[in-house]
């Protein structure tokens, strides 16, 4: 638990796979840009950032598009990850 100025936060890390897709997001405003998305097995789709990153380039996560992924970081309130791992892991449409 963080205290930040009487306000409490609590950090909660996740675990997820799924496909990496750079997609495009902000569509039709001037911050629009390709954006780290992580789509779930579940059915399921969330925004990425690493941690080490800028908002603009997403160096560290542009290698992993379309690849099967294993991400653990932290998740915000508007349901980002922050992402503090990343890696491939096999893709089993791919090993058929």
């Amino acid at each position: 638990m963080i205290k930040l100025d009487k306000i409490e936060t609590t950090l909660k890390v996740v675990e997820k796979v799924g496909y990496l897709l750079m997609l495009y997001r902000y569509v039709g405003s001037k911050s629009e840009r390709l954006f780290p998305c992580l789509i779930g097995e579940e059915a399921y789709s969330v925004w990425l950032r690493h941690k080490d990153d800028d908002s603009f380039t997403h160096a560290t996560l542009r290698p992993y598009h379309m690849n099967r992924v294993k991400v653990v970081g932290i998740i915000s309130k508007n349901g980002q990850i922050t992402v503090e791992t990343i890696s491939r892991i096999e893709d089993p449409v791919l090993e058929r």
